[in-house]
This record gives structure tokens, sequence and C-alpha cells, in this order.
């Protein structure tokens, strides 16, 4: 009953128009922006924070973090802010493609239709400045969600090629059937509300309920859970939804524009949230499964015949379990949800994926 009272109010507080949004950023991440032919395009940038005497040498390499369907560049300032707090010695950055954050918008229909691949373009320009700005030095690529999809699809059309590839709670590269099979699961009413809500991409997310439910662990403080809805685009690209719901890369070619290979213990981390009622921890260590078949196979297998894949399992804290096994990390953050990177568990995921990176 509450999710059909919800239903009815927020008819009324649905967007058909948005504007770039400008969210206040601590003093250590810089707001940059990218000119490409369709628009500009928001990049945040978070310096190192070395210590006096580090040699450019020993530098990481440099983070691109991805949002996922409504999100924003923003959504990743915790986990920026942690690894500059622990030292992490290469530069972060986050995108906003278009119609999120700080980046160009297009109009409703405009974006209601654009396709994964022309949304994949802003992200290659992201990958592309960052080069230029590094010296050529690849980019890890850490995608949540649709982002995560979309960090997937770019590699697998070697439109562009990564030091490293982190999923966190993403589509799986199998298809989104199983993810929108769970939506419908935890709320029934996802049809109907889309029904009364004429078909708005924002029908599923309509209000702060349905934003908790979804995106957060029960723990996460409903103060904070309005603070992100606030954020969150007003509408978005169903084409880009429906363009993932069943296989739209292929493993084999992702691994192969992924570089590195023989000189680290894995390339790949995937990063579950127990308590994500979307993807799941079944669906994300399924994908997983499907990453260490391919490092496995022949292509990718001669790269690193010379080196023993290590097994290893360990605890990084006591809601965070860590498995690398057949080149591939995973990950599972005990009691979190979807928006891992922003739930109460921000800090615990963030330390293992500094992990990661501090072994690439």
């Amino acid at each position: 009953m509450v999710y059909l009272l919800d239903s009815f109010l927020s008819l009324f507080t649905l967007r058909w128009v948005q504007s770039p949004a400008f969210f206040p950023l601590p003093p250590t991440i810089n707001r940059t922006f990218i000119k490409t032919p369709s628009g500009d395009i928001e990049l945040l940038v978070s310096a190192p924070s070395l210590e006096s005497g580090s040699p450019a040498s020993v530098r990481n390499p440099p983070v691109l973090f991805v949002h996922g369907g409504f999100g924003y560049a923003s959504e990743w300032l915790p986990w920026m802010t942690y690894l500059r707090h622990k030292q992490y010695s290469g530069t972060t950055y986050a995108v906003s493609i278009r119609g999120h954050g700080a980046s160009w918008t297009p109009g409703f229909w405009r974006m209601y239709l654009t396709t994964k691949d022309t949304l994949a373009t802003d992200l290659v320009a992201a990958i592309e400045e960052i080069e230029r700005r590094e010296g050529a030095k690849r980019v890890v690529l850490v995608g949540h969600s649709s982002g995560g999809g979309l960090s997937q699809l770019v590699l697998s059309k070697g439109l562009a090629k990564a030091q490293g590839l982190a999923l966190v709670a993403a589509i799986p590269n199998f298809g989104a059937r199983g993810v929108y099979w769970n939506w419908f699961k935890m709320d029934p009413w996802f049809l109907i509300r889309n029904l009364i809500h004429l078909q708005h991409p924002r029908s599923p997310l309509s209000s702060d309920t349905l934003v908790h439910n979804a995106f957060f662990s029960q723990a996460f403080p409903q103060d904070k859970v309005r603070e992100f809805s606030r954020q969150m685009s007003a509408y978005e690209s169903m084409t880009w939804a429906i363009g993932m719901m069943k296989r739209f890369t292929d493993v084999p070619s992702i691994l192969a524009n992924i570089q590195g290979w023989g000189t680290s213990s894995s390339r790949v981390m995937v990063m579950a949230a127990e308590a994500d009622k979307l993807m799941g921890v079944k669906l994300m260590m399924d994908m997983a499964g499907e990453y260490r078949e391919g490092v496995e196979g022949l292509s990718i297998r001669k790269k690193i015949e010379h080196v023993e894949l290590p097994q290893t399992e360990s605890r990084i804290s006591e809601n965070v379990k860590q498995d690398v096994k057949s080149g591939v990390t995973t990950v599972v953050v005990m009691g979190a949800g979807h928006h891992v990177q922003n739930d109460v568990q921000a800090d615990e995921a963030a330390e293992a994926l500094k992990r990661f990176l501090d072994q690439l």
C-alpha cells in the first residue's frame, strides 16, 4: 500500500526537463570538462597526495570511475577521497556521461532514445583525455551497474584499452534479464507504477522509499537517501537499458584489450554487495566465472603461461571477503546494497579496490 501511495504522489514530482547539476566538491577534487562534438562532459580529478620525495616511477595507474543509470561523477567522491587519504599514488577521475551530473543534457526524448553505443563515445572521450594528461598511460576502468556494462562494451569493441577492469555490482556481460527479474521480485508494483507514470524512466526510483529499497541497505540513513535522490538524473536512456538485456559483450575480446597480463596476480575484479537486491551475489559470481574461463583460455593464457596464478582467500575486514582465483579477483561486501560505493560499508569496499589496484 505504501508503494501504491508513493506511485500516485510521485506522479506530481517527476521531471521532464533537467539542466546540468553542479554539486559541491571537496577542495582536493577539481571539476573539469571535456569538449566533445555533442557537448561538454564532466570529468572530476583527484590528484594523488604524494609524500615528499616519492619517485614518479612508483605511481599507481590512473583510475576512471564510471557511474551507472541515474548516476553522476560525484557519487564516487567517497572512494576518490579514500584512495587519496590512503596515499594511492595515481590520479583518480570520475566521468559524468551526457545527461548526468554537470555534463550537457539532451532533451527528454533524445535522452530516452540514446543508445549504449552513443553513450560509449562519452566514455571513450574521457579515456582519451586521461591518456593525454597521463602521457599515454592506460587507465583502470571501475564501472558500477550500467557503467560497468558500458566499460565492458568499450573494451569488447576495442574502442579503448585498459590496465585493469573493476566491475562493481555491474550489469553482467551476459545481460541484465536476471537483474530486472530481481527488480520485479523486489517491487511487484513496478509495471503498474510505470503505467501510472506514463513510462517515465524514473518511475522505478520515483520516491525516496524506492531509491532506498533498490540502492541501499536498511542501515543507510534516510537523510542521506534524500540527498542522493536529489542528485540523481531526472530521466534516463531506456535504450541503454534495453540494449543490455541480453549478452552484449565478448569476454575474450575484453581480456585482449586489458594490458599487463603476467605482471600481476589479477587484472579483473568483480565486486558483489551481499544485500544488493538487483544484482545479488549469484549474478556477480556467475560473471566472475565467465571471466575466469576467459583468462584460462588459450589467447590469454599464452601471455601468462610463465606465471603461476595464485588462488587465495582473505578477509579485508569483518564485512569484506576477497578471493583471487585464475587471474580474477572477487570481492563480497557483506550488508551493502547496490550502491556499495556510497553505502555504510563504502570505506571497507574502497580498501578492497585499493588492494586490487596496488597489485596491478
